[in-house]
Formats: C-alpha cells, structure tokens, sequence
C-alpha cells in the first residue's frame, strides 16, 4: 500500500508507491469524504502519503501514476514458469504430508527493522561483528522463544520523489538505504508475559540497538525533514474541506 510507503522490487527504478500516488478519496473516522490531493485537504494527502493511511482513516479510491509494463523481461519470465506445469504432478504427490512436528501455529512475535545505508554496511568486519551480536541463542528451537531471524529484502528506492515532494511523508531515510533489514523473535503460546516483555527487551537493546549503531548518521533525519514539510505547508494557511 502506498499509505505505507510501498517499497518493492520496482523502487529502485520507479521509486516508492508514495511517491506515484496522484490523489485519493477517503473517509474519515467522522464519516466525512474528503478528496485530497496536493491542492484540496493537502494535510490528509501528505498523512496518507507515505505514513500509515490506516490510521487516518479509510481510502475509498486511489489514483496512481502509471508505469508502462516491460515486455522485455516478463515474457521470458513466463516461459520459465510454464515449464513447470507439466513436471509439477511428478513430485507433487510426494509431498502431501509436511514435517510430522511442524509448527502450525505461534504464540506472537515481535519486530524491529532498520534501513542501514550503504556507508554504514561497507566494511564487512563491522557488519559481522554487529550479526554476531543478534547471533541465535544456543538453545535454538527448544529455548522459551525462538532463535531470532535477519531478513533482509527489497533494495530500496533511491529516486527523490518528483510530485509535489513537499506533501509526501515517507522518511527521507528510504532513500538513502541500502536495504530493509527485519529482526524477527518469536515465541509460544505458553510462556508468561514478563517473558514476553523479555522479548521485546531483547528485540530493542540487543537487536534493534547494534542495528541502530551502524548507521548513527540517520538518527533525527527523518523527523527533522517530515516535520519541516508539514510546517512549511501549515504556514501557508490551508484547511480540510469535505467532498
């Protein structure tokens, strides 16, 4: 969703799905309709834009630039894939029965993600020495919460917004990372909650803080520049006006 700010495999290329985002029709929690766009109920634009539209409310339509398709890479693409429809039925019906203790369900988890910037990740003794640092407890699967798990996806968008950057509320850091990296813990569904509360201890000041520790250049960043936007378009004297 945009309203997340909505990086993916074409963020590098077309930059975030905030960033295309053209104007849309929501109706807030009073039950009021509003259009916004950069012109008409531009604080709720830039709300939606990039920071959680959820919250303000709920987006009815949405109108997005478009990206022509690449007829390049998708029809190759698609040839692979069809290979596969007739070897599939072969192995399929050998795999109708999963692990005999697979996990079906957990008892919640808990998430903490950070956008290190390519400076930050350059030396590479740094960087393991920090992944030491959020290393698996010993006792893996069979501790009171599972052994944390490092993804890292999605490269993120390095194209500057060219839409009215000015109602656009996506941190700044977006731009400027590397990649998206997500700490995940979990734990069952039997433990206390001072164990939970544990675990989010663990995620913040053991995982998330070494994390936090590579890139210290972009702490502030992010506020700093969204608040400046907003203030800038809240000078100008603009109202919300229902649709």
């Amino acid at each position: 969703m945009a309203t997340n700010g909505d990086h993916g495999t074409f963020s590098t290329t077309y930059g975030m799905g905030a960033d295309n985002l053209l104007e849309a029709i929501i109706m807030t929690p009073n039950g009021s309709v509003l259009l916004t766009n950069p012109r008409k109920n531009w604080d709720i634009f830039y709300a939606i834009r990039g920071r959680r539209g959820g919250t303000f409310g709920v987006v009815l339509k949405a109108l997005s630039r478009h990206i022509p398709l690449r007829e390049d890479q998708t029809v190759p693409f698609q040839v692979c894939l069809l290979s596969n429809i007739t070897t599939t039925p072969n192995y399929i019906d050998g795999w109708g029965i999963g692990s005999a203790n697979e996990d079906v369900a957990t008892g919640g988890l808990a998430l903490g993600s950070r956008l290190p910037s390519p400076k930050s990740l350059s030396n590479p003794n740094v960087t393991a020495e920090v992944f030491q640092q959020i290393d698996p407890d010993p006792l893996g699967n069979n501790g009171v919460y599972t052994n944390p798990s490092i993804l890292g996806h999605t490269i993120t968008s390095p194209n500057a917004p060219s839409y009215h950057v000015e109602v656009i509320s996506t941190t700044p850091t977006w731009r400027d990372a590397l990649t998206h990296l997500i700490v995940v813990e979990r734990w069952r569904d039997d433990i206390a909650q001072p164990l939970i509360d544990a675990v989010y201890d663990d995620i913040t000041h053991k995982k998330i803080q070494p994390l936090r520790e590579l890139s210290p250049e972009q702490e502030h960043t992010s506020t700093n520049a969204i608040a400046t936007n907003y203030n800038d378009r809240r000078r100008s004297g603009q109202r919300t006006t229902i649709y």
